[in-house]
């Protein structure tokens, strides 16, 4: 058995021809691929590339659980390249974008709850960091892992230009806004900005006038509420694309 020490915490092992990776001699998760081989035709076009997740995406996650035979490496030359990987990503202070999102912020999460003083500091700030910067991918993927949910409504809205704003829709209409949701009520965001506004069965009689100040919408659903009319300010938001008040 194979076995290198990053820092005093993490450990990785080489175990049944697999790479697992410790925290305090516990097992916390396996590494399942590599970034084998990025093309050097055009390769001006990945200058880009922000992140370790930008370039799967970019390379297309085919690349995922490929038979390492394929590039003739064996598992202890994988392990190798686990272990700079792991490395590098500690050396450069615990920076997300150096590791896939599935293994950087397990790794972050738990050295936080462990008490590393480093990850306590830095597990909101990439939160924040990544959600704000990073692609459609990411935000989903760190909102269907649950991540979001650590950060306060205060702390979420502030990654939001109009944070502020449905701050103020939540007030009116007495109901809490699901980030990422546009079927019930909740929004979408996009670049920072809100792209899509639901609120839906919210007994509303009229639309907060506050969401006039939303000038990005392109989605605005207000079904199965209590409206009779739509104010002219309406047709202000230049944006909007799509505008639903079924059930009325």
């Amino acid at each position: 058995m194979k076995e290198f020490k990053v820092n005093k915490s993490i450990t990785l092992k080489l175990e049944n021809n697999k790479t697992n990776i410790y925290i305090k001699g516990e097992l916390l998760i396996q590494c399942k691929f590599l970034i084998m081989n990025i093309p050097i035709v055009e390769l001006e076009t990945y200058d880009e590339i922000n992140s370790i997740d930008e370039a799967v995406e970019m390379l297309d996650n085919s690349i995922e659980g490929i038979d390492n035979n394929r590039y003739n490496i064996t598992a202890e030359e994988e392990f190798w390249a686990h272990c700079s990987n792991l490395q590098a990503w500690f050396e450069h202070d615990y920076d997300t974008k150096l590791l896939h999102s599935n293994l950087s912020f397990a790794i972050l999460e738990k050295l936080r709850d462990i008490g590393d003083p480093l990850a306590k500091r830095k597990f909101k700030k990439e939160l924040v960091n990544r959600f704000l910067n990073g692609s459609k991918k990411i935000k989903d993927f760190l909102i269907e892992e649950g991540y979001m949910n650590i950060l306060s409504r205060e702390e979420l809205f502030s990654l939001i230009d109009q944070g502020s704003v449905l701050f103020e829709i939540e007030r009116s209409i007495g109901y809490h806004l699901k980030i990422n949701d546009r079927y019930s009520r909740g929004f979408l965001v996009e670049n920072g900005e809100v792209s899509w506004l639901s609120l839906n069965n919210c007994k509303l009689k009229k639309i907060p006038r506050i969401i006039n100040k939303l000038k990005s919408l392109k989605g605005l659903t207000l079904r199965r509420n209590s409206l009779v009319t739509l104010p002219e300010w309406v047709g202000d938001l230049n944006q909007l694309e799509v505008l639903d008040v079924s059930n009325n």
